[in-house]
């Protein structure tokens, strides 16, 4: 058994787009912030009840570096029979632009998330008990593999573990195993030779969803003043195999079928303007723009990879990959503050592709929106 529903009543409200005319719901109603994690994160529980999100209190919450945050956030379930929340847990930090960096393990019934002191709680979420967890302080949220079972992680301090790179621990935090090295990732990278190795990152490793790659950023420190533009990697799970893929613009994810990757570019590259979703096969080959049209944002693969989901500045916009054809599912309205500081939408699937959620402040603080499809 789940908790028990706390009593902030029935949340759900239904109103039709204005310039789409399609149903919307809106399924959080409160005084708070409050929004899912991550594009690429599904916020349902597997079966599809229960939808994990982030709240705090606006007066909570101060301008730290580029988001607004506190230490005072809290962590919950929305019910999506009675939708009626339930609080998980409560002390958690939360930061603007993804909350309490909540995720689901749908595999062990766990929700990984932070905690005031930014070290990592685990909530069984049947019996509301935090576990212990075992975290490294270099260990990063989003590696959590497809299966459970597996974390990846980037270590940036020459001095832990087996020096700087990318590494594999399981569930539990043991057999940490360095897939990747910091030396290895620069010699992968066509501007080895442009700067020095000091300058050199990575990190924002993200797993293909059959749990057989990982994705890895490497860039320069921008604060030098490179014009080097940022690129990725791909690694097999045991870092058997490494290899560089191709120059990236920003918030790259696998196609769900584990054979492509997206991610938001430019067609000006030298004045990043002119937005585009680019789309790589796997093995590099076949690199184009999805449309030919102004839209990057967030983009993600539906469960069937047929479809991209992304937004801009004005509303939800949804690219069907084989027609090449864009459409808007709903506006904005009004606009609203999309940095990190603001609220960034996030748009995400269900696992079975039937619904979108999203964050909207257009009511003037964050609240979660869904779009039924079917």
């Amino acid at each position: 058994m789940y908790p028990k529903e706390e009593d902030y009543g029935f949340e759900k409200s239904e109103f039709a787009d204005e310039e789409t005319g399609r149903t919307i719901w809106r399924i959080t109603n409160s005084e708070n912030e409050e929004v899912h994690t991550y594009y690429d994160r599904c916020p349902w529980s597997f079966d599809g009840r229960y939808i994990l999100f982030a709240s705090a209190n606006p007066n909570d919450l101060s301008l730290q570096g580029n988001v607004r945050s506190t230490q005072n956030g809290a962590v919950y379930l929305m019910d999506t029979q009675t939708y009626r929340r339930i609080k998980i847990a409560e002390r958690a930090f939360y930061h603007s632009h993804q909350g309490s960096e909540q995720v689901w393990n749908y595999k062990k019934n766990k929700v990984y998330f932070y905690l005031p002191d930014l070290k990592v709680g685990v909530i069984n979420v049947r019996t509301n008990e935090i576990e212990p967890f075992k975290e490294p302080q270099y260990y990063r949220f989003f590696g959590l593999s497809p299966d459970g079972e597996k974390f990846v992680f980037d270590n940036i301090d020459s001095s832990k573990l087996e020096g700087r790179g990318i590494y594999i621990m399981n569930e539990d935090c043991s057999d940490i195993r360095l897939i990747a090295s910091a030396e290895e990732l620069y010699r992968l990278s066509p501007y080895k030779d442009a700067f020095d190795k000091e300058k050199f990152y990575f990190g924002l490793s993200k797993w293909s969803p059959n749990g057989k790659y990982i994705a890895t950023l490497i860039w320069v420190d921008s604060r030098t003043g490179s014009s080097i533009r940022g690129s990725t990697v791909i690694l097999s799970e045991d870092g058997a195999e490494k290899y560089w893929l191709s120059y990236v613009g920003h918030h790259h994810s696998f196609t769900s079928d584990s054979k492509k990757l997206i991610w938001g570019d430019w067609k000006d590259i030298i004045h990043k303007s002119e937005p585009r979703i680019t789309m790589i096969n796997r093995d590099g080959t076949d690199k184009h723009f999805v449309v030919d049209e102004p839209y990057a944002g967030h983009p993600v693969t539906d469960p069937s990879s047929n479809y991209i989901l992304t937004s801009d500045d004005q509303g939800v916009v949804l690219i069907d990959i084989k027609k090449r054809d864009a459409k808007r599912l709903c506006v904005f309205n009004p606009r609203f503050n999309q940095s990190h500081a603001g609220t960034h939408p996030h748009c995400a699937w269900n696992h079975n592709g039937t619904q979108i959620i999203y964050n909207s402040a257009q009511t003037g603080k964050s609240q979660l929106y869904v779009i039924p499809l079917k």
